[in-house]
């Protein structure tokens, strides 16, 4: 069936209440026992190249979350991905330099989100390894190899995801959430970072005077749709052109955007 796109004010409000159901489940059981975490922290530690997800020791083989990263989605363009790192590559500089003057801004402007990032402290008392990480996972996703076997965007999108899950488990653990804020990192939040990465990236490119055409703004955003769904994006919230990411972007500011 078709994915249908529904960005109204009421669909999006419901998505708050949704984080990853196949990385918050296996955190769940993970964290239950006294050595499961250990045992994870090790072998992500071990994780470098996406052949190695392969070779899983047999209590994480079977696992659904770790062979769902193993494969991309059935709409993936491997031709879109490729122009779409080659369009990265060519502005690469720019492009970071994007992330941190425009794309990182506009996710603190999202008041509930954002406070997630604040009750874990790290931008604050451990910010430059904070954003060392974000560089790191931008140029491990966005290598011409990424999601070749021996590239390192899935187990780097493997990571992601279980950090994520993470931050929900300990967050809501804390006492000191506030539900009416929605889950911590919950769907909604989790498409506004990643049209930052992507719309948010092009239009600051435009702004800066450089003509993109509409195949490499397609381009990029089918990478970064690739890599949203990779890390437990809904595909309902992956726009596939730019109309519908502008109506995202749109609903997404008008609901979100507030001092904090």
């Amino acid at each position: 069936m078709p994915v249908r796109y529904n960005y109204s004010f009421d669909v999006l409000s419901a998505k708050r209440g949704v984080g990853d159901d196949l990385a918050d489940r296996f955190i769940a059981h993970i964290f239950a026992g006294s050595q499961g975490k250990q045992s994870l922290q090790t072998l992500l530690s071990d994780l470098t190249f996406n052949h190695q997800l392969n070779s899983l020791p047999a209590d994480y083989a079977d696992e659904p979350l770790f062979a769902s990263i193993q494969q991309l989605p059935v709409w993936a363009d491997r031709k879109l991905i490729q122009e779409g790192t080659a369009f990265f590559a060519r502005y690469a500089s720019l492009i970071m330099n994007m992330l941190g003057l425009l794309s990182l801004p506009y996710c603190y402007a999202a008041a509930d989100g954002a406070r997630v990032l604040y009750l874990s402290e790290r931008m604050r008392t451990d910010t430059a390894r904070r954003l060392q990480e974000t560089g790191d996972f931008v140029w491990n996703v966005m290598a011409p190899d990424a999601f070749e076997p021996d590239g390192k965007g899935l187990v780097t999108l493997l990571k992601v995801r279980l950090m994520h899950a993470a931050v929900r488990y300990y967050t809501l653990q804390s006492g000191k959430w506030d539900k009416t804020w929605g889950l911590p990192v919950n769907q909604d939040d989790m498409a506004g970072t990643n049209l930052s990465f992507s719309l948010i990236v092009i239009r600051g490119l435009r702004k800066l005077g450089i003509a993109i055409s509409y195949q490499e703004q397609q381009a990029f955003m089918h990478i970064w749709n690739v890599i949203g769904y990779l890390s437990g994006i809904a595909p309902d919230l992956l726009p596939q052109n730019g109309k519908q990411a502008f109506d995202l972007e749109q609903v997404i500011r008008q609901r979100q955007f507030s001092a904090s």
